[in-house]
């Protein structure tokens, strides 16, 4: 019997293809899937990507499962440790996952004739260059950590470090200052000592001092952050950057402020929000956005898509309504590159939605195949742009 697009699992089955399924929901969805006839479960598995990818992306599903295979069991396998009862699920579990994933392998098998008619181009050093991962420092009182890459999430407990598995990083004592930074190609998620979560975007700063979680919240932000701060009205939760002052009791929001981009711009996803600067005061609505024009030293709102602007966090390139240079911003970030217009920059509109976890040669293709952009990477990292002529 063929799956429903209603029905429980092809829901579930389309948040794991598109990487979006909570930890918690895996075991539903395995059992699920004993249930469902295997032709059914490709069927079904066939229609979800040609809901979600279009054919000029259908390229990248290869690398985004692949990835997905990787941090799922990175998750869980260290897990198993924790008892024997938790060990022999998580290797039923995994199994289970490695089964389904050889089942999204086989249905990419559809996609790589494709690849065989009309061949990529070979895109030479930019195949190469893989993208970013979970790096970070962390300096506490002057000491300085680097991060477990094979980590990703740090818990800054009152008097101690560890990682979202427990692990223990350092015992800290009393802390006078706390600044954890990210590079470029790097990003991390901390679990802040009042139970608030920040995920941290590539080439980011987050820096607060001693009493944090007890007699303030008060942070200062460089570089794009998203932050889900727990509820507090007897402390309210602060975000100075560049002047301006985000303040919220408890919701959910992204700042984006970089040094090299022109505006700051704060947007609501959940919750309400207040941005503040000099006499400037703006209340926020979910889906609005403050502006704040950093020459102008004024701020605007405007309406927008928060989940699309905070894709990022969940490992997706969401290029909607972005321009080329502000694109290429992102991605040498992410890349860690040099950006260099052989000649004026494209007047381009961007759209679409790509993995973040893809090597520099397939987002060269992406931008090539759907909007005319040509991308040559040099020895020294440096991307050149044209704009192909038709």
């Amino acid at each position: 019997m063929a799956l429903d697009t209603d029905d429980k699992t092809y829901t579930l089955l389309r948040a794991f293809i598109n990487d979006q399924l909570e930890r918690s929901q895996l075991e539903e969805l395995f059992a699920l899937i004993e249930e469902v006839d295997e032709e059914q479960l490709h069927i079904a598995i066939r229609r979800i990507l040609d809901e979600e990818h279009t054919p000029e992306n259908l390229d990248f599903i290869q690398e985004r499962v692949e990835l997905l295979q990787e941090d799922i069991l990175s998750k869980i396998i260290p897990e198993q440790t924790r008892t024997p009862q938790i060990k022999l699920f998580n290797i039923r579990l995994a199994i289970g996952i490695a089964a389904m994933l050889a089942v999204v392998f086989t249905i990419t098998y559809l996609f790589q004739r494709r690849e065989k008619v009309s061949p990529a181009a070979d895109r030479g050093i930019a195949s190469t260059i893989m993208p970013g991962g979970n790096r970070a420092t962390i300096t506490v009182n002057g000491q300085d950590f680097e991060l477990d890459t094979d980590q990703g999430e740090l818990v800054l407990g009152a008097d101690s470090l560890f990682y979202g598995d427990g692990q223990l990083l350092t015992t800290t004592g009393a802390q006078q200052s706390v600044q954890v930074k990210t590079p470029l190609g790097g990003q991390y998620q901390l679990m802040l000592a009042d139970g608030s979560q920040v995920w941290l975007n590539a080439g980011s700063e987050l820096t607060y001092n001693t009493g944090f979680g007890t007699h303030n919240r008060a942070l200062r932000l460089e570089g794009e952050a998203y932050f889900d701060v727990v509820k507090n009205p007897d402390l309210p939760f602060t975000v100075e950057i560049n002047g301006q002052q985000v303040e919220v009791l408890g919701t959910a929001f992204n700042i984006s402020a970089y040094a090299e981009e022109p505006m700051v711009k704060t947007t609501l996803q959940r919750g309400s929000l207040a941005v503040a600067n000099n006499d400037q005061k703006l209340i926020l609505k979910p889906n609005q956005q403050a502006i704040l024009d950093k020459n102008a030293k004024k701020i605007a709102m405007r309406d927008v898509n928060a989940s699309s602007i905070a894709a990022w966090k969940d490992g997706i390139f969401d290029f909607h309504g972005m321009d080329v240079e502000e694109c290429m911003r992102v991605i040498a970030r992410w890349y860690q590159l040099d950006i260099v217009y052989e000649e004026k920059v494209p007047s381009v509109l961007l759209g679409g939605k790509m993995s973040r976890g893809v090597r520099l040669s397939t987002f060269l293709e992406f931008l090539e195949a759907n909007f005319d952009i040509h991308g040559e990477v040099t020895t020294d990292r440096k991307l050149i742009i044209t704009k192909n002529n038709k």
